[in-house]
């Protein structure tokens, strides 16, 4: 059996018959289905880490009034995910690369960022009693910088002292159907590029000694979970008699082949990346903020 290239934990624990390694709830709240997962034990197959992680599925961006639903549901799950308090200190991480539409996410989140903290040091008097200290930092890639994300967050982290991290980026999901349908929220942190097999530095709290929180969207699929699913469908729908053994021979010799190690992500990025940047925005600043209608 092929192990699935997915940064989802609702997506991991599907590999593995070890039901006491986790716990799985399930709500919908209109069009919007919430998947909890709280991962109790790491184990080979799931390679997730110990916590909480809450996955939000939608089946579409084009409509105003789904979209403020998905927001509100976002903002009720970060709200079961961490409590934050009047004084804590807030820092936004947008990870990715904004050169590349699929993995623009983080940036394009922290570009709609209300950020206050330049106020409370200019005009600490002045600052109205409903917001919180929050900066945002782009640390963009390893390729544009020459130095690891972890390492220049550290150093922000150093000078700005937070009480939480929220981090964004773009992932990897197994499923073509989940493509800019699906956001995921974590309190374990993160590790960037882990779905394609690009693996940094992880976004941690035993990293950076904070607690961090990560948002993420299914952005890009492997082109092999593409195949796969088409081989699937096609033997289904031809009824054609495979034996488990003989279809994974099968889908090992196609998949194999080099053309095929390369991720995919769908026409219409741009204008999800847009919308889906400013549902996790909205979400994120009335979470981090009492109440903008000063602002």
């Amino acid at each position: 059996m092929r192990n699935i290239k997915t940064d989802f934990a609702d997506e991991s624990i599907q590999q593995t018959i070890e039901k006491e390694d986790y716990k799985l709830v399930k709500k919908q709240y209109g069009k919007v289905t919430l998947t909890h997962v709280e991962i109790l034990k790491k184990n080979r197959k799931i390679n997730k880490d110990v916590g909480h992680y809450i996955s939000l599925d939608f089946e579409t961006l084009q409509d105003e009034k789904d979209r403020k639903q998905i927001s509100e549901v976002l903002l009720k799950a970060l709200h079961q995910m961490v409590k934050i308090s009047d004084n804590d200190k807030i820092l936004i991480v947008g990870l990715g690369n904004s050169d590349i539409v699929a993995d623009s996410l983080g940036p394009s989140v922290a570009d709609k960022i209300v950020v206050t903290n330049h106020l409370f040091k200019l005009f600490p008097s002045q600052v109205d009693k409903d917001l919180r200290r929050v900066c945002v930092f782009t640390p963009k890639v390893m390729g544009q910088t020459g130095l690891e994300s972890s390492d220049l967050i550290k150093a922000i982290v150093k000078l700005f002292n937070p009480n939480l991290i929220i981090a964004i980026d773009s992932l990897a999901s197994s499923s073509v159907k989940r493509i800019n349908k699906v956001i995921q929220i974590n309190n374990t942190g993160i590790h960037p590029g882990s779905g394609i097999g690009n693996f940094r530095k992880p976004l941690n709290q035993q990293v950076l000694k904070v607690p961090v929180i990560a948002i993420g969207v299914a952005t890009v699929v492997s082109a092999e979970k593409i195949v796969e699913e088409a081989f699937v469908q096609f033997a289904n729908q031809a009824k054609i008699k495979v034996t488990a053994k003989k279809k994974q021979q099968i889908l090992n010799d196609i998949l194999s082949h080099r053309s095929l190690q390369m991720v995919v992500t769908p026409k219409e990025i741009d204008e999800d990346i847009e919308y889906l940047s400013t549902i996790i925005a909205t979400s994120l600043n009335q979470f981090v903020h009492h109440d903008l209608s000063n602002v």
